[in-house]
């Protein structure tokens, strides 16, 4: 089945890069499926996440793209070089950015609250949709939900390094469900950037289910093979842990005296200490 191309745009609904500034005319504006499209970008319900242009309605995408004798490729080479408009604070992005910021590793779990295994099965549905290098996909998966499996898991793993005085939660706050994150190795053997942009897509989506979650990478990887009977040509990547949140994880600036450390208070609230802005950022070409 041919994919269903925006119409007269380099752009499908999937954002992959065609033959920009090569259809026939279209209009900046237009609907599919009930999603509202500015030159072939989706867009929030208040136009969030979309690039308006200087073209006008029926005008050719080049010109769209052009901004008054701009160059027209800035979308092929993964830039903007036409005017637009922006708008950092509107619901989308807001509600984006509260949603990465919200979505904290956590390590204790309303472990009597099951995950059903539909849900397990969305995340992964979700995660098959993230940019893999070469398109080659080659992240497999282990769901599990089942009692006994999950604390065979639990036995392989080592949380909150920083925590020297906690070996990990206890019964009753260990998680709910795991995530097993695999590696086909007949198909690469460097699926690492693959898995940590499914790994935080998959943490995302599951923040916006009401779960916690942590990714995790110490792992007694042998252990694990053996205890879930891996077949030898998958590598372990990480280890998802998922469940219904018992503690409270805020962020907070990195300080002089704790450093990036994360700690707990006495009311059991886990810090997590993030670098400003401006200690990220080495060096800047920007013209406005």
């Amino acid at each position: 089945m041919p994919r269903r191309r925006w119409p007269g745009h380099g752009l499908d609904g999937l954002g992959s890069r065609q033959g920009v500034g090569t259809g026939p005319q279209i209009s900046p504006h237009r609907s599919v499926d009930g999603v509202e499209y500015r030159f072939g970008i989706p867009c929030g319900p208040d136009g969030g996440f979309c690039f308006p242009g200087t073209g006008r309605p029926g005008s050719s995408l080049r010109d769209v793209w052009d901004g008054g004798g701009r160059s027209a490729q800035g979308l092929a080479t993964g830039g903007w070089q036409g005017e637009y408009t922006v708008k950092p604070d509107c619901r989308e992005a807001s509600r984006f950015r509260d949603l990465v910021r919200g979505a904290r590793s956590v390590r204790r779990f309303q472990e009597s609250r099951p995950i059903p295994a539909e849900v397990l099965r969305k995340l992964v549905a979700c995660a098959r949709l993230v940019p893999s290098a070469a398109n080659l996909q080659p992240l497999r998966y282990i769901l599990c939900n089942d009692s006994l499996r999950r604390d065979s898991i639990f036995a392989c793993l080592k949380w909150a390094g920083y925590l020297e005085d906690w070996s990990g939660p206890a019964r009753g706050e260990r998680p709910a469900a795991y995530l097993v994150i695999l590696s086909d190795r007949e198909i690469t053997r460097d699926a690492w950037c693959d898995c940590g942009i499914a790994a935080q897509t998959i943490t995302l989506y599951a923040r916006t289910l009401g779960l916690g979650s942590c990714i995790l990478g110490a792992i007694d990887r042998e252990g694990l093979r053996r205890a879930l009977d891996i077949a030898a040509r998958f590598d372990v990547l990480l280890v998802i842990a998922l469940g219904f949140a018992a503690e409270t994880v805020v962020v907070t600036e990195v300080d002089a005296e704790q450093g990036v450390r994360y700690w707990r208070d006495a009311d059991g609230i886990h810090h997590v200490p993030k670098r400003r802005v401006d200690e990220l950022i080495v060096q800047e070409f920007v013209t406005h």
